[in-house]
């Protein structure tokens, strides 16, 4: 806490102004229906005493930073990378927020995205199909994540490649494997 004004020299203003931090940011508590956040961001967290109302208000100072963003149909936050942090989730090199490249888009992570899968005798990373790609393997669009239909198992090899067989061979070995018998 800091004090701004003595309230017996003006006490038509508030004596004491209360400091926030978010990240490596700082701000003041204000009230969000009262006081507004002129040049900056409120971050709705609980960074600060009271109600929902009070919000910890974050300058952006022109940097971009504390502004929402949206990368295809996923909304995030611009962030420093340097300062900040995208903890929960990934940081979207693209040109979605504004000021130098070290403010960027952090999105929270898909359901799913990163744990192990396994399919048959062959074990991947559940991925999402439209923004991570499956460099030198493929995906098999079976329900082996958590997460929306994006997020899928991506295998090593290409498809038909790496032990997998044709796809009826595949179909054979999940019947086995649902059965419990060997598969070849």
């Amino acid at each position: 806490m800091s004090i701004i004004n003595s309230p017996v020299n003006r006490p038509e203003q508030c004596c004491v102004e209360i400091s926030c931090t978010v990240g490596s940011r700082s701000g003041f508590c204000r009230s969000v229906s009262n006081n507004g956040c002129s040049g900056g961001t409120f971050d709705p967290g609980n960074y600060c005493p009271g109600s929902q109302d009070i919000q910890c208000c974050l300058k952006s100072g022109g940097t971009g930073a504390g502004t929402s963003c949206k990368v295809g149909s996923q909304s995030g936050t611009c962030l420093s990378v340097s300062q900040d942090g995208c903890a929960g989730g990934h940081f979207d090199p693209g040109n979605y927020c504004p000021g130098s490249q070290d403010i960027q888009c952090c999105l929270k992570s898909e359901t799913g995205v990163g744990t192990s899968c396994k399919v048959g005798s062959l074990s991947g990373t559940c991925l999402s199909v439209s923004r991570d790609g499956c460099a030198g393997g493929h995906f098999d669009p079976g329900n082996y994540c958590p997460g929306s239909q994006d997020v899928q198992c991506c295998l090593p090899g290409s498809e038909g490649g790496g032990g997998t067989g044709t796809v009826g061979q595949r179909v054979l070995n999940k019947a086995k494997e649902a059965a419990g018998l060997p598969c070849e």
